[in-house]
């Protein structure tokens, strides 16, 4: 079997006698686009009535997130390939009809004539400075700036603001009466503003001004990421 590639970094999980933890694969972005998903409340419904719902077209292609882990979930049927590798890399074949040709003119390839009568490293030689100068994929470019997989971040994504946010949000849905202050404060969201016993009345209002700005901000933020999940889109800080 091929190798599969990845615009990003993808989960590794191990082997059976040798199984990673979970910190490895909550470094990926994948991880954080299911655990999106799973907290969108028209997904669950569509999982709930297995498929059917405002997200079914999504659903045919994430299947049920909330009955499984992440795991589980990438490795069964594949799903984590079909859904964000590159697709399987083309390479140099020969072409023996017309109708192979045409199809080679309208995708991002080059054609050329190969004289089988000259050496064959002067043939290589050729062959390298005329895909050069044609490639504009330079080294060091980002793979994801090329990417042909079915979802794909649209920028660099923070996984640390992901996984912020996300704490912040499950935190307030588990506490509603919570207020973002505190929640702040708990976290350590924001160090500099972090009420001490020794504050002063007025330093504290101030402070929990600021730390309620703070979470509110995450909570925000992971709010829009978890809904536009089921429109196809990545979570993302921007």
């Amino acid at each position: 079997m091929k190798s599969r590639h990845f615009p990003f970094a993808h989960p590794t999980f191990g082997t059976q006698t040798n199984p990673k933890s979970s910190s490895h694969w909550k470094k990926s972005v994948y991880y954080w686009w299911f655990e999106y998903l799973r907290r969108n409340e028209k997904y669950k419904l569509t999982c709930r009535n297995n498929g059917i719902g405002d997200c079914e077209e999504l659903f045919k292609l994430f299947g049920d997130v909330t009955s499984t882990d992440f795991k589980n979930w990438w490795i069964k049927d594949n799903r984590g390939v079909i859904l964000f590798a590159e697709p399987l890399k083309r390479s140099i074949i020969l072409i023996n009809t017309e109708s192979e040709l045409s199809y080679f003119l309208i995708t991002k390839s080059i054609n050329l004539n190969v004289p089988l009568d000259l050496p064959i490293n002067q043939l290589v030689k050729d062959f390298r400075k005329i895909v050069s100068k044609h490639h504009n994929n330079k080294k060091g470019t980002r793979t994801s700036n090329y990417s042909k997989a079915k979802f794909l971040p649209s920028k660099k994504v923070d996984v640390k603001f992901l996984e912020v946010a996300l704490m912040v949000w499950d935190e307030k849905q588990n506490n509603p009466d919570k207020p973002f202050w505190q929640i702040s404060q708990e976290m350590k969201l924001n160090i500099k503003n972090l009420i001490r016993t020794s504050d002063p009345p007025a330093a504290i209002t101030d402070k929990k001004n600021i730390l309620a700005a703070t979470a509110s901000r995450y909570y925000k933020k992971a709010t829009d990421m978890i809904e536009l999940t089921t429109h196809g889109y990545f979570p993302n800080k921007t």
